[in-house]
């Protein structure tokens, strides 16, 4: 992880504060996924695997695998490879990891 990445929560005697929003429950952050330093990813975001969030974004929404997203709030910049090279990579990955479905 970058510099000056931060991860925080909401301690227990603010949950119940109704000026503070509720939390969405825990996020997830993929496998080989780059965050730039101070960003802030919201709580129940999943970040999907070799994403790239830019640096000082706010990440309100999830984030596709092999997706650059950038800004307040972060929005997709681009993908980082084609549809059919995500779909190989992806593919690769369950065979990999003995996925039941992509067994040769």
């Amino acid at each position: 992880m970058g510099n000056n990445l931060s991860v925080q929560y909401i301690f227990s005697e603010f949950k119940n504060t109704p000026e503070l929003p509720a939390t969405k429950g825990g996020g997830v952050i993929g496998n080989d996924v780059w965050i730039g330093m101070n960003s802030l990813i919201l709580s129940g975001v999943h970040i999907g695997d070799g994403a790239i969030i830019g640096a000082y974004s706010v990440v309100t929404k999830d984030v596709e695998p092999y997706t650059i997203v950038a800004g307040n709030p972060a929005k997709v910049v681009r993908k980082r490879f084609d549809q059919e090279t995500i779909r190989r990579i992806t593919s690769n990955q369950m065979v990999e990891l003995g996925h039941p479905e992509n067994k040769r």
